[in-house]
């Protein structure tokens, strides 16, 4: 197709194959009409500054065929209303679910426990030093079976330390969560405001969402290997970008690496969706870990229109959850829902 700008004066317009378009609709998204122009230079001529777009796509979306897949299942127990709640991720054991709330304008850890009956409890806050006022928490793994719980940020006694970038540690004893032991990242760099990291069950991989020095868009996905410093101890090495199989121009995020170190989930607002992000699936191909299977959508039921953010699953690999806005949702609520063979690890 063919896109033209025509600028008269203070104003534009867009015309698609000559025909003036207020935006262009396409299988996966809209590409909608410049939102910004500024003038250019002191002859008055006009540029566009930006443009949007949510997942354009003029093929058809490439996914399996997941027809057979269940409608994904609010947990009541993790969600509350007007209230975002965000990266949901459940222990080796099945029996904690654990995840972010926005609370006075923090992100906050919250828990929630199996009970006998197979339900889950009402969502708590965990208490310091997890969660700390005035601090933003970010999950990065909730271990085996919530005994050991890693966040993101290197911790030290009063919160993140504001020089070193890496995830911290903590034991529940019966005391409650005692002091963190903390991991440093080798040559951290991140261009964005906001991060995302995934720590593998094995503690060995660091999946990180960044704009890191080697970027082929906006935040990419990055993984760091466990490394061991006789001096300095344990730490996680220079972040190395996955490639451009997984990663495209736009934001690929919250990296999820299932329990066979193999399988990656995330979600992108750059590969063919069905509107904002969408969640995908990819396979590593050997250990170079730049070699990726094609990302594959994971369908229209599970993606849903609105943004699709957080997915993890659990040990087996056969449920998942999900983060996601979906239709009558005021915010991103948890979602599970229940994985065919063709999708899990």
């Amino acid at each position: 197709f063919n896109m033209k700008i025509q600028i008269d004066g203070k104003s534009f317009s867009v015309y698609v194959n000559d025909h003036l378009e207020n935006s262009f609709k396409t299988r996966g998204g809209e590409l909608q009409k410049m939102v910004s122009y500024t003038k250019a230079d002191p002859q008055q001529l006009w540029m566009v500054e930006r443009m949007t777009a949510t997942n354009v796509c003029f093929d058809e979306v490439p996914k399996l065929d997941l027809s057979l897949t269940q409608e994904p299942k609010k947990i009541e127990a993790a969600s509350e209303f007007n209230s975002s709640d965000l990266n949901p991720m459940i222990t080796s054991d099945g029996s904690t679910i654990f995840f972010t709330r926005v609370v006075d304008g923090y992100n906050k850890a919250m828990q929630c426990l199996k009970q006998e009956d197979g339900s889950w409890s009402k969502a708590k806050q965990l208490p310091n030093p997890v969660n700390m006022k005035k601090h933003n928490v970010s999950i990065a793994s909730p271990g085996v079976d919530g005994s050991s719980f890693y966040v993101t940020g290197y911790r030290y006694e009063y919160g993140s330390h504001p020089r070193i970038e890496g995830v911290s540690k903590t034991r529940l004893t019966e005391k409650g969560y005692g002091d963190f032991t903390s991991f440093s990242i080798d040559a951290y760099e991140n261009e964005g405001k906001t991060r995302s990291y995934y720590l593998s069950a094995d503690q060995e991989f660091l999946i990180l969402a960044i704009e890191g020095n080697v970027t082929y868009g906006q935040k990419d996905i990055y993984v760091s290997f466990l490394r061991s410093d006789p001096k300095d101890g344990n730490y996680y090495s220079h972040p190395l970008n996955l490639g451009s199989v997984i990663n495209t121009s736009a934001n690929e995020v919250f990296g999820f690496l299932a329990a066979d170190n193999a399988t990656l989930y995330f979600s992108s607002s750059g590969h063919h969706g069905y509107g904002d992000n969408d969640f995908f699936m990819t396979k590593r191909l050997d250990d170079s870990w730049t070699n990726w299977s094609d990302p594959i959508n994971m369908g229209p039921i599970i993606n849903s229109t609105g943004w699709d953010g957080h997915f993890s699953t659990d040990a087996t690999g056969q449920m998942a959850l999900i983060s996601t806005k979906r239709k009558g949702d005021v915010s991103s609520e948890i979602y599970q829902v229940s994985l065919l063979e063709e999708t899990m690890p």
